[in-house]
């Protein structure tokens, strides 16, 4: 491939995986100079296009031989790309292949699926993930101190799912939320009003015992 082509490649191909504010024809270039993030970026166009034709060909297609060739960062990258254009279902499978093959996954891949489950209503599959965060994380806590929790709650509040939402509450507690380290105030407010919302009252006083400042100026 000439020069010229790859580099037009390079901002087409960039301009699919980076969201509008994050792209620039002059990064999308710069970074197709590498030749290991560039096979990334057609290893994963690659492999979202296999996806949708073997969901487009049969009613009980199976997407493993497809997804198990890929390695971490190409497979990463294709879920991301699935959550943006919105083909859930394919990315609830590259999820669970990434679940199958890697450990201690971050939480933000959780939460973005969480969101996306709860954008298009999936509340089952939504019930499902919560299920799957409590058994990767061994039964026990949850990373407190990560930005994506605070997402992870809104998208479960936001899709009304209490049992799941409890849940979430019990694997902060196990990590010593409130107790071994301090409840963060905007956590609490936005989980004690989603709680009430699900109907958890005892579960509300319990989160607001967690924490001593005035909540009452926070806005949600």
């Amino acid at each position: 491939m000439s020069a010229s082509l790859r580099e037009d490649a390079a901002k087409w191909a960039y301009s699919l995986f980076l969201p509008q504010k994050e792209f620039s024809p002059e990064s999308a270039t710069a970074r197709a100079t590498d030749d290991g993030i560039w096979g990334e970026i057609w290893i994963a166009i690659n492999a979202i296009q296999t996806l949708k034709r073997a969901h487009k060909s049969s009613t009980t297609p199976d997407y493993s031989p497809i997804l198990s060739r890929l390695l971490k960062s190409d497979l990463l990258a294709t879920l991301h790309q699935l959550l943006r254009q919105d083909h859930y279902t394919l990315a609830l499978h590259a999820f669970s292949a990434v679940r199958s093959e890697y450990n201690n996954l971050n939480l933000s891949l959780y939460t973005n699926m969480a969101t996306a489950l709860t954008k298009n209503r999936m509340v089952e599959d939504l019930d499902c993930l919560i299920c799957d965060l409590e058994i990767d994380y061994g039964g026990g806590g949850i990373q407190c101190d990560n930005k994506g929790l605070i997402k992870l709650i809104k998208a479960v509040i936001g899709a009304d799912r209490r049992e799941p939402m409890v849940k979430i509450y019990e694997m902060m507690k196990r990590s010593g939320w409130g107790s071994t380290f301090e409840a963060d105030e905007y956590v609490v407010k936005v989980l004690s009003k989603g709680l009430r919302r699900l109907g958890e009252e005892s579960l509300v006083v319990e989160v607001k015992g967690l924490f001593r400042g005035n909540l009452e100026g926070l806005i949600v």
